[in-house]
Order: structure tokens, then sequence, then C-alpha cells
């Protein structure tokens, strides 16, 4: 399930290096000292100098001097304080959390304020989400314990820290650590009560099929945003699915969970087969085999129709479950098949590249799988003669995926359009500069640039070498 922009608007970026980056550097005027201080001014000097090229032990060094020798100036202990975080933040670069916790608790005790605190409250934020990738969650609640004490009642850093494990449990969920972002955004629930937030563990449970759970916190959501009616869609949905799940039949297999009302004609047995073999045969082309199960929906024509209200064009769907409707898709063995194969192949690449991978991309790959698995040697035919073949570039085609108002002559001919994208480059680069471009997405790689890096082609060559391919091999022109 892609994250959408919506979350976007309190992805604030208030991680631990900013946050730090708040305290004030204050400028000492030495004249306006007195005799013992001015010594200990000399002392913050040389502290300076040294923060300045990075040696950050022997610059503190220096500040505690100065903060042993005028323990009662305000501008020494600022001094001291932005040294000890300055350095928290360069442990915290390097993955050294426990000694940021002891610097920055240093510096909470020295001149504690709301700065402090919240610098303090971040560190153990990010040392918790460390512990969960580590598969310590025991440590990783500890710590966000501490945190969450630590912000207390302001207002500023529950909110500061709410963000924060808010944009920590995206990343968690885009690389498919569930539980792990659903430790992180309980925490920033406690702390911070966002609309947003309440959604985003909503579409966690709905993806996890919880739909109780989703419903839920689907339904606080709303309260909080009444106006929203992206939100009241998604609370219909989830309870006419919930209503739906009383008479819900499930097959579990070994890498997927079949779900389907009882009285569907569906031929579980036949299913599983065609699954199966989705897996490895995916799997072996785009190199990734996901560890955990995906689960296939199956429902009726209405059903599906009422419920997730799309356009009649659409046989199938990918949302972080399949969802197909019936009988439409079983009426013919080989479109079921399609259907299946080229919505695991969006399954695949959403596990692959942590979410990250771009429409058009992944439906050019979804549609070249489906074709070399059920139609080999089809011919794909796009006629000069119409008007709905776009400009064949990455981002008028991207354009196209993105616009719901889209033509659906012209949305035919942009997924034919992103299937030769990546036949394009499957014929110069082989399978494996396609793997290249993926596993630099997984990284958090813009498509465009990953390409670049790859294939060494800009986009603009990129797009003018796709062109005179698509038109050399495929493009009838009139009278032809």
């Amino acid at each position: 399930m892609k994250i959408k922009s919506r979350y976007k608007k309190i992805l604030l970026s208030i991680l631990i290096i900013p946050a730090i980056a708040i305290l004030v550097i204050f400028i000492i005027d030495p004249n306006l000292l007195s005799p013992k201080t001015q010594g200990s001014f000399e002392y913050i000097r040389k502290g300076e100098a040294l923060l300045d090229k990075g040696k950050y032990v022997e610059a503190i060094k220096y500040y505690e001097m100065a903060y042993a020798a005028s323990p009662d100036s305000d501008e020494i202990k600022n001094g001291l304080v932005y040294a000890y975080s300055k350095y928290a933040v360069k442990l915290a670069e390097s993955e050294r959390y426990n000694m940021g916790v002891k610097y920055l608790s240093k510096a909470n005790d020295i001149a504690g304020s709301a700065y402090t605190r919240q610098n303090l409250s971040l560190m153990y934020a990010k040392k918790a989400v460390f512990e969960a990738r580590s598969s310590d969650r025991t440590r990783a609640r500890e710590d966000l314990d501490m945190a969450r004490e630590i912000a207390g009642d302001s207002v500023a850093c529950g909110r500061s820290l709410g963000i924060t494990l808010f944009n920590d449990a995206v990343v968690e969920f885009k690389a498919g650590k569930e539980d792990n972002a659903i430790l992180l955004i309980r925490t920033a629930l406690s702390v911070y009560g966002d609309s947003n937030i309440y959604e985003f563990l909503g579409d966690i449970y709905y993806k996890k099929t919880e739909l109780e759970k989703a419903r839920t916190y689907f339904n606080k959501a709303a309260k909080l945003d009444p106006d929203n009616k992206k939100l009241a869609e998604k609370c219909e949905k989830v309870s006419k699915e919930e209503a739906l799940s009383i008479n819900e039949k499930a097959s579990v297999l070994p890498y997927f969970d079949l779900r389907y009302d009882e009285d569907l004609p569906v031929n579980a047995d036949l299913t599983a087969k065609i699954l199966e073999k989705a897996y490895f045969d995916i799997g072996k082309d785009l190199e990734y085999l996901p560890g955990t199960r995906t689960v296939v929906f199956f429902y009726s024509e209405k059903n599906f129709r009422d419920i997730f209200k799309t356009r009649d064009m659409v046989r199938a769907f990918y949302d972080g479950n399949i969802r197909i409707p019936l009988p439409g898709s079983v009426s013919d063995e080989k479109e079921l098949v399609s259907y299946l194969y080229h919505e695991y192949t969006h399954a695949i690449l959403s596990a692959k590249t942590n979410n990250n991978c771009p429409v058009w991309l992944s439906e050019g790959i979804a549609v070249y799988e489906e074709f070399k698995w059920t139609r080999p040697g089809a011919a794909v035919n796009i006629s000069k003669n119409t008007d709905d073949i776009p400009v064949i570039s990455i981002k008028a085609i991207d354009q196209i995926f993105k616009d719901p108002g889209t033509n659906p002559n012209k949305l035919v001919v942009a997924y034919i359009l992103a299937y030769t994208a990546i036949e394009f480059i499957v014929d110069n680069w082989g399978l494996k500069g396609l793997h290249g471009v993926l596993d630099a997405i997984a990284l958090g790689r813009h498509a465009v640039n990953a390409m670049d890096d790859e294939f060494l082609l800009s986009e603009k060559d990129f797009d003018r070498r796709w062109s005179d391919f698509v038109g050399s091999k495929y493009i009838q022109k009139k009278g032809g």
C-alpha cells in the first residue's frame, strides 16, 4: 500500500538533528565578563575552535573546565549545553545512541529547558527505533516510555515526539515491518493525538486485515477531521468489508491467504496452483521472494463495485492485498492467471522497493511479467491512427497514471507504453539492469536518478531512445 501525500503534511522532519539544531549559539563579549569569567571564556574559545574541527571530546573538556570555573554563568552553561548537544548529534549519526543519551542527559541536568527535554526525548525515540529494528522490542518499549516521560506535559515536546515517531513508523511500515510501525505509532498517539496518525494506524490494520481495529482508528480520525471526505469513505468501506467477513471462508497456503465469501464460485485448488507458480516465476525474475503471505480477496462483482467504487475497466487491484471481483475473473482461466500475475507483481515490487516504486514503473513491470508468463509472444500494437497516444516520456506516462480522470483509452495505451519501457530496459541492460534500478529505489533513490546511475542516461536521453524503440518496433503508420 502506498503512503499517500496526505501524510506528508505532518512529516515535518522533526528528527534528532534539526531538533538539536534549535539550540542557540550564544556569542560572548569577553569585555563584559569578570576576570575569572574571562579566563573561562578562553576555555570556551579553545573549545569552539576544536568543535569547528570536529574534535568533540577534546572540545568538551575545555567547555567543562570553563563551567567548573564559572558555574553560575548562564553564557558558559549554554556553551556547554551546545557542545554536549552537538556531540550527541554526531553520536546519533553513527548510531551510538546510548552515548547520545548520556550527553543530552548532562545537558538537561545543567540547564534544563523545553529544548533540552525535547532533544533528550527525541534521542530516546531514535534509540528505540534502532532497538526495534534490531528485534529488541522490550528495550525499545522501555526507551519509548522514557521518551514519553521526558516529554511530560509539554505540548511542544509531545508534538515533536509524536511527529518524529510518526515519520519513523512510516519508514518501518514501508519496509514491511508492520509490528514496529504499530509500536511507534501507538506511542506517538499517546503524546500527540493527530487525525493523520490515527488514520495511518487504521491503514496499517486494514492492510493486516484486522478490520475491527481499522474501523476503530478510522472513526477516531474522522471525529478529529469530520470534513475529510476520504476518511468518511474509508470508514464506510471498512464497515462494509467487516460485514462481509462474517461469511468469509479462508484457505491458508504456504505463501498466500485466500479470502472469499463461502457462496462465491472460487476454485481454491486452481487459484492456489496459479499463485504458487507465480510466486516462483515472478520471484525469480525480480530476485525477491517475500517472507510473509500475500492476502488475496475475491468479491462478487456487485460487492467489489459497491465497496471500492472502481471504474468498470478495473478488473483487479493491489492496495497491500490483492482484490479481484467474480465471476468475471474466473469465466476464463487464462484471464484469472493474467490478473493474478499482474497484481502479484505489484505485491513483489511493493515489498522489494519498500513501497517506493513509482506507479508507471510498477505498472510497466506488472504488464511485462503478465505478458511474459501468460501470453508469451503476443503481439502488441500501438496504432498511429489514434489520438490517444501520449508523448512518450516518463513524466507524461507517470502523469496519466496519477490522474484519476484519465480517458480509459488513453490509460490502456499508457499501460502498453509502460510495458515497452520495461521491454526497452531489458533488451538493452537485461533483468540485471532492472534489478539495479529497483535496488536503488529501495534505498530511497528517485527512479529517474536510479536509472541515470544504472544506465548512464539522463531522463531526456532515456525518453528519446525509448521513443525511438517504440516507433521502430510497434507503431503502425497510416496505410502501413
